[in-house]
């Protein structure tokens, strides 16, 4: 894939072919794009955003506060972003590993905050194995 960027325009498109796959338009002024090492996801880097999105569409995964630098990590887990000239941070993004994340930190099936701030909702496991209610 062969991404290209002029103002706040983005096209992609397959190599060797150069046939284009999508366009898009970013909420400002593409100052960076990033790949990962399996080439499934980009990132768009504007003043006021970092956005990850899907390389077979170009729709946004997750966004993150405005950065200068970033990378992928090799397996494509973790963002490594530049806060400013003395600090950095450390992001897993994906909705998989973020809710792997919580089921590990969970204290309770949350079925009591489910039904104060869901109440019109069938209540549902969000972890498959949580741990034991009050």
């Amino acid at each position: 894939m062969l991404f290209t960027a002029e103002g706040e325009g983005l096209h992609a498109r397959e190599i060797p072919s150069g046939k284009r796959r999508f366009s898009l338009s970013s909420d400002g002024e593409i100052n960076l794009i990033v790949t990962d090492p399996s080439s499934a996801f980009f990132a768009t880097v504007t003043d006021t955003h970092f956005t990850v999105r899907n390389t077979a569409n170009g729709m946004p995964l997750a966004e993150f506060p405005a950065t200068t630098a970033a990378a992928f990590t090799a397996n494509g887990r973790y963002l490594l972003t530049r806060i400013d000239d003395r600090s950095a941070a450390w992001w897993t993004w994906r909705s998989s590993d973020l809710r792997k994340e919580a089921c590990a930190r969970l204290t309770s099936n949350l079925s009591r905050e489910w039904s104060r701030w869901l109440p019109n909702q069938a209540y549902r496991l969000t972890c498959p194995n949580p741990p034991a209610g009050p």
